[in-house]
This record gives C-alpha cells, structure tokens and sequence, in this order.
C-alpha cells in the first residue's frame, strides 16, 4: 500500500511539472496587453445635433479610397496636432496649404513606389526618382477639391490612468480625379525618362518595374 501511494505520487507530480511547463498556445502567446487607458471622445462635431462621426475620419487614406463614393479619385487626409482648445486647432487649418501638402504626399508615395517595386535597388534610381518628384510637385493640381473637415475633442490619459488632459484635433480631407492625377504621374515618367537616360539595361527593367507600380495603383 505505502509503494503504490509513493508511485502515484510520482506519478502526479510529474503530470502537475508536465502542465506547468507545456508550450503556451498561438493564441495566449501571441495575446496583445494594452497598457493604460486609450482617449476617448468627449466631443465632436456632430455631437450638439446628435449625429454620429463621419466614418473616414478614423479611417486610414487607402481605406477611404476603397469607399464607393470615393472611386474615381485618390484622396489626401490631413490632420492637425492635439491643441488644448478648438481655436487653436482652427488657425492651423486657416494658415494650411494643400497644395504643397498634397505635393508632399504624391512625393512620398513615388517614394515609397520606388522603394517596393525596386526590391532593395532604388539606390540605383535616386536620380530618376528625384526628377519624378520635381516634376509632379510642379505640375499643376486641376480639380484638387476639399472633400470635408471635421473635429474631434479627445480625453487622454496618462499610463497610471489620471487623465493627461482633453485636447483638440482637426483632420481635412481632400481629393482629386484619378484621370488628372494619373495624367500628372505619366507625363512626368515620360519627360523624367527623356532627361535622365538610363545607363544600363538593369535600370530601364527597374524603371519600368516602378512606372508599373505607379500606373496599376498610385
């Protein structure tokens, strides 16, 4: 009798340590924890007239694109930094400048464009790249529209959760016909072409894998 309680007892505790060290599952291990509350709107808008937010002002660019309304043009989302009244967040949109922003914006998705479609070469097409950039920044931007504005007052908190402070931001949409912009992108690919000659066969492939990229989805 006293053999056989040792030997279960043995037994259980090598099941008890077996449980205790077993891989955790995909889903435990790979479960993100939030650390302190995230901010919360207080006020918006809308709010005095009990209507809900628009949905593209939580919405990333490329996801508003894909909205039916918005599918013949490429739009350019704007916002503001936190500002402790609503004032202060409108002298910002008064004194903003789209057209350079939007310039800005097209800019750096050529960038990004060359950056993918290259794979690890566009060291190779910085000139070329460059001249793109210039061009299409001093092209003129037809049928750029303001779609809408719209602010939110957002309570954030600090990570022991006390309340950090309710702060203000503006966000401006904007967008302009694909057919202008794309007209813009393959004019500029073209004089970029004439006035920076590719100087091996390896960069007329990587220029033409970057010219796709552009015209299949800018």
């Amino acid at each position: 009798m006293k053999k056989g309680f040792v030997l279960f007892s043995c037994v259980l505790a090598i099941l008890v340590t077996s449980c205790a060290s077993s891989p955790k599952t995909k889903s435990e291990s790979s479960k993100v924890v939030l650390k302190g509350k995230q901010p919360e709107i207080i006020d918006h808008k809308n709010y005095q007239f009990g209507k809900d937010i628009p949905e593209w002002v939580s919405m990333e660019q490329y996801d508003i694109e894909q909205l039916p309304r918005y599918k013949d043009v490429y739009v350019f989302k704007f916002q503001s930094d936190k500002s402790k009244d609503l004032e202060g967040a409108q002298v910002w949109m008064k004194n903003f400048t789209v057209a350079s922003e939007v310039s800005r914006l097209i800019s750096q998705r050529i960038k990004d464009k060359a950056v993918s479609a290259a794979s690890g070469n566009s060291s190779s097409l910085d000139s070329y790249t460059k001249e793109l950039v210039k061009l299409v920044s001093e092209a003129n931007m037809n049928g750029l529209k303001k779609e809408s504005d719209y602010w939110t007052c957002r309570r954030y908190y600090k990570a022991d959760g006390d309340v950090e402070g309710d702060f203000y931001s503006i966000f401006i949409l904007y967008s302009i016909p694909r057919k202008t912009l794309d007209g813009i992108i393959k004019d500029a690919i073209a004089k970029a072409n004439e006035k920076e000659k590719p100087k091996s066969q390896e960069e007329i492939d990587l220029r033409n894998m970057v010219n796709k990229a552009m015209a299949e989805d800018f």
